[in-house]
């Protein structure tokens, strides 16, 4: 499955994989092309648009058509640059041999200055610069070794010698020159002269003095006939049939009706009306001894062979596919309709006219994958559209409430809080007041609890009573939401709590048992505020285990030890209020309940208000007051206290 999901390593990520979605069974059919053993292998990359093989002027005119059209591609090339054929298999002095407004590709004319028929190098230049004014970058040195369109998933599967791409369009821009035609003949490979294709002749240089026969009469011989002549060799040129010297009809009617390429005059003629280039007829077999025998009989001696009998389609030793190319590596239809196939099949370069065919290909081929492009592009974006317009409205209702349910719980906690005031405040007034006055019963109870409010250990020990209601409220509200939740689901709060509610028993049960005085309460209660402030202090600093079963663990942890915490601290205090206030037990447990509920409230009041970091720092600081109001309390009291009430 890791090859899957490198899929998404082009731009738009896991967005191009959800593209594949748009038509029944897709992401099921993807997931069945992952499960193949040899998918697996190698490193599988999804290409959003188009594979493009071939990064010569016919790729690149498509490229660039693509470019206009918005329409994202990836360019394969076997070779190490651009247009290779040109750049590294063709002879010096050659030229096009088309007028260039027959040979420049999609919106980008030829420089003014260039002459009618442009030569090598200024055809190579006119290519980099249209490459890099289009932003072509090919991916260089990827020999294409198979190509093949899966029915399962409904993609093209591109193997190279690197990787495997995975796309949804392929164009086969290997053109109609991808590999040299070596002929067949007999005792040529036992020939003891030098024999180059004409991908390899460069100069007439190195054949000084030599006699060169050049097997072929088309452009590539008769420029190599006459550079060889130019440079002293002595050249014989092979003519099997006429050849076609400045054609009544247009060059590329001609090319196109009779499959021949017409020759230009460039001085060649005049060589061989001069003898300076000889003419002779096809080649029967080559001899041992260095001679050639012609078919008429006669016999030559060479010292060198050029081989300029052309170049063929290189499709079918790599393209799995036989509906829309034929046996010879061309589309089965000719021109115009040559350039689309089934399945996002598609050809460029192949219509035997040169680079007009392949620039009408390449435009033709760009206008059809756009269109998709375009049309699944306005459907993505009004599917975006209506998703971001439901998450508008979403987030206006979610604010909405919020700030609606913020308002209903201040309505709530201002009387709250008044009541609250005002109950203190009227304690405050009757322990000012004179008690001699006070002579009706009705306030004998509310003595009671003035009482044990004004006594410096009941003030002593408020804050630990008041951490016990803050830290149950922290539990079911702001550990459950916050903690649990988000690591175990919903369905995980129950677990979490009933560990929390089973050590909170055993503890409360094993506290009570071993409580017998002050020292043993001050250790207990020391226990515990060590364990509330380890889950604390461990939450504050975002501490987690993530990994499944040992994630579910860790929750479960902490929850056991804010119950561990609960049930000491509460046993604890309910024996500390009953050791130091024997005479006045109901006001001290009325001091008790009223302080838990008040922090309880105050919880689930201002919480809403804070963030979660903020409710543990308050927790840390109110346990600390309450730990440290407690120890003074047991220092004070064992310091006073009669024997009786100590261990």
């Amino acid at each position: 499955m890791e090859n899957l999901f490198r899929l998404a390593s082009s731009p738009n990520k896991m967005e191009n994989l959800f593209r594949l979605a748009s038509s029944p069974n897709k992401m099921e059919n993807l997931f069945r092309l992952a499960d193949h053993e040899d998918f697996i292998s190698r490193r599988c990359i999804w290409v959003n648009g188009p594979v493009i093989i071939g990064a010569g002027p016919s790729g690149l005119a498509t490229a660039a058509c693509l470019r206009e059209q918005g329409v994202p591609f990836l360019v394969v090339e076997r070779a190490d640059c651009i247009a290779s054929l040109w750049q590294r298999r063709t002879y010096d002095r050659l030229k096009l041999n088309l007028p260039k407004q027959f040979c420049q590709l999609p919106n980008l004319p030829f420089p003014d200055d260039f002459p009618e028929y442009p030569s090598k190098k200024q055809f190579i230049n006119y290519l980099e610069t249209y490459a890099n004014k289009f932003e072509i970058k090919p991916q260089f040195n990827q020999c294409v070794q198979s190509a093949k369109y899966d029915e399962t998933s409904g993609l093209w599967r591109v193997k190279t010698n690197e990787v495997e791409y995975i796309c949804r369009w392929l164009v086969v821009a290997t053109g109609e020159n991808a590999e040299c035609v070596i002929p067949e003949i007999e005792g040529l490979s036992e020939f003891k002269g030098k024999v180059v294709h004409a991908c390899d002749y460069k100069s007439g240089e190195n054949f000084k003095g030599k006699k060169v026969l050049v097997v072929g009469c088309g452009n590539s011989g008769l420029d190599i006939s006459l550079d060889l002549s130019n440079h002293h060799a002595l050249p014989s040129m092979v003519v099997r049939s006429s050849v076609h010297v400045l054609p009544s009809m247009g060059p590329l009617q001609l090319k196109n009706t009779e499959g021949k390429i017409p020759v230009l005059n460039i001085g060649t003629l005049e060589k061989i009306r001069s003898g300076d280039i000889k003419v002779v007829p096809g080649i029967k077999k080559f001899n041992k001894n260095g001679e050639v025998q012609l078919v008429n009989g006669e016999k030559i001696d060479v010292d060198a062979v050029v081989l300029a009998t052309g170049y063929r389609s290189n499709v079918p030793s790599w393209l799995q596919e036989g509906e829309f190319f034929s046996k010879n590596g061309y589309p089965k239809m000719p021109f115009p309709h040559g350039w689309k196939g089934n399945s996002g099949l598609y050809a460029v370069g192949f219509t035997k006219i040169g680079l007009f065919g392949a620039s009408y290909d390449a435009v033709k081929i760009a206008q059809d994958i756009g269109n998709v492009w375009k049309h699944e592009t306005k459907q993505k974006k009004q599917r975006y559209g209506a998703v971001k317009i439901a998450q508008d409205i979403g987030n206006v209702w979610k604010h909405e409430t919020k700030q609606k349910k913020q308002r209903l719980m201040m309505r709530l906690f201002h009387p709250f809080f008044k009541g609250v005031s005002m109950y203190f405040v009227l304690l405050i007034h009757i322990c000012n007041a004179n008690l001699k006055l006070m002579r009706f019963q009705h306030y004998a109870g509310i003595i009671r609890d003035l009482n044990a409010l004004s006594d410096v250990k009941m003030l002593l020990i408020i804050p630990l009573m008041a951490y016990s209601g803050l830290q149950q409220a922290f539990v079911w509200a702001e550990f459950t939401k916050y903690v649990v939740t988000p690591a175990i689901g919903v369905s995980g709060v129950g677990i979490a709590m009933a560990a929390y509610g089973a050590f909170d028993g055993i503890c409360s049960l094993a506290a009570g048992r071993l409580t017998s005085g002050l020292t043993s309460i001050t250790s207990i209660v020391s226990f515990g505020a060590f364990a509330q402030a380890v889950v604390l202090i461990l939450l504050l600093l975002n501490f987690s285990i993530s990994s499944g079963f040992l994630g579910t663990l860790y929750i479960l942890f902490l929850a056991a030890l804010l119950g561990i915490g609960d049930g000491v601290l509460m046993t604890q205090l309910n024996a500390l209020l009953g050791m130091l206030f024997k005479h006045d037990m109901e006001g001290a447990f009325a001091q008790l309940k009223i302080w838990q509920s008040a922090t309880i409230a105050i919880v689930f009041f201002v919480a809403p208000y804070i963030s979660f970091q903020a409710v543990i720092i308050v927790m840390l600081v109110i346990l600390c007051l309450s730990f440290c109001s407690f120890l003074w309390l047991a220092l004070k009291v064992g310091n006073v206290s009669s024997p009786s009430t100590t261990d």
